[in-house]
């Protein structure tokens, strides 16, 4: 699930206060009830 929504939202990895590698972030939303999308 990470892997599409870093697909559909980079920024959340990349840019902001989220200094995460996929692998990270991956652990940080599992089991997570939602998902916050981000575009400029």
């Amino acid at each position: 699930m990470s892997a599409e929504h870093f697909a559909f939202c980079p920024d959340n990895i990349w840019q902001g206060s989220s200094p995460y590698t996929l692998a990270a972030y991956a652990e940080r939303i599992t089991g997570a009830r939602r998902r916050d999308f981000w575009w400029d």
